[in-house]
């Protein structure tokens, strides 16, 4: 008897993940957290904060034989930016928690910035994050909303700083 329910058990986990994988796991990428504002006059903007690296040259002094110049090298600083996006596209859709879409025209009720959370593909937030969110939150989807495919590269080429300027001892006195 308990044979015959460990072989039915071990036949069929592997056919259900054959049907359509775990139902516990997500067949999208996650959603962002972004803000949405709301002008007075009632347009509707998601605003996006990013990082970006900005490339900075600096200046370090070296001693070179009996001489000490000036060397430049570079540095990558870590910047952040915002960007603005209208929900007035045709293609941006506005849901609910409850998975109803909700008209444009409703939106500009949220008078002051709510986070959102964004699709990270343009389509619709797989429902297995959904399970987190709270009662109240928007869920946008809007294809001008999604980030643009960056190629993977190597690693940036930064000129390391040059060593530091030896420090001269000073004898002490007698």
């Amino acid at each position: 008897m308990f044979r015959a329910f460990l072989m039915s058990a071990l036949l069929t986990v592997p056919a259900a993940s054959a049907l359509g994988g775990d139902p516990n796991q997500p067949k999208g990428p996650p959603p962002r957290v972004m803000v949405l504002d709301v002008e007075r006059e009632g347009t509707s903007y998601i605003r996006e904060t990013r990082i970006e690296y900005v490339t900075q040259q600096r200046m370090q002094a070296v001693k070179m034989g009996n001489q000490v110049v000036q060397r430049a090298y570079f540095v990558q600083i870590p910047v952040m930016t915002e960007r603005r996006v209208a929900l007035d596209g045709k293609d941006t859709q506005v849901f609910g928690s409850d998975g109803k879409r909700i008209p444009p025209q409703d939106v500009p009720r949220y008078l002051k910035a709510v986070p959102v959370l964004v699709s990270a593909d343009g389509k619709p937030v797989d429902p297995f994050y959904l399970r987190l969110v709270r009662e109240g939150t928007l869920i946008v989807v809007s294809p001008a909303l999604v980030p643009a495919a960056v190629a993977p590269i190597g690693p940036v080429p930064v000129t390391p700083p040059p060593p530091p300027l030896p420090q001269e001892k000073i004898p002490a006195p007698k």
